[in-house]
């Protein structure tokens, strides 16, 4: 019953939006799957059990698990705070760095750290809010349940690539590329478990 809770759960939280939820899914089935091997191999079920757990298997795994979505949802999120850090923008205006919504949305001063002089120093923020969203479908459809060295390396590429791109990208990416990474190998680590 708990096994089939945990399962439950973890599918519930397969469309999320943020990274964590995606995180958190896989750690979920992952010890759901454990717990399952463990009894498994421990012979704590009769034999009807095992049959239960047999098919509790099935349902739960029937659709593969799709991260395209966790890779939408941070995008837009940051195309917001994008927005918001630039805004607002008067009619017939362009829009302009703001460092007290940088302050706000990152938790980020303007000292002498990253945001500094060079954040308000970005002019191209539709070039910017393209990296965003190129770098997030780049990732998205190289995230699988299947491990592949290549795919990972170009995940962290595509992500890295844009944290670097300017100021304002740097602070509010900071080490993106290992979170999607990590989004990536938590997936991988549930499949091979269930596998």
């Amino acid at each position: 019953g708990a096994i089939e809770t945990d399962l439950r759960v973890a599918r519930q939280l397969d469309q999320p939006t943020f990274m964590i939820e995606a995180m958190t899914a896989a750690a979920i089935r992952r010890t759901a799957y454990e717990n399952a091997a463990w009894g498994l191999a421990h012979k704590v079920f009769a034999q009807k059990d095992v049959e239960r757990l047999r098919e509790v298997l099935r349902k739960a795994d029937a659709e593969p698990i799709e991260f395209a979505g966790t890779m939408r949802g941070e995008a837009a999120i940051m195309l917001d705070t994008l927005q918001y850090i630039f805004g607002p923008i008067s009619p017939g205006g362009t829009p302009k760095f703001n460092a007290n919504r940088c302050r706000e949305a990152t938790g980020q001063t303007m000292g002498a750290d990253r945001l500094g002089l060079g954040s308000r120093l970005v002019t191209d923020v539709a070039g910017t809010a393209k990296a965003i969203l190129d770098a997030h479908v780049a990732a998205s459809r190289k995230i699988s349940p299947t491990f592949d060295e290549a795919g990972l390396r170009e995940i962290q590429s595509a992500m890295n690539q844009m944290e670097q791109l300017n100021a304002v990208t740097k602070t509010l990416f900071f080490n993106a590329g290992a979170g999607a990474a990590r989004v990536y190998l938590a997936n991988v680590q549930a499949e091979t478990l269930r596998r």
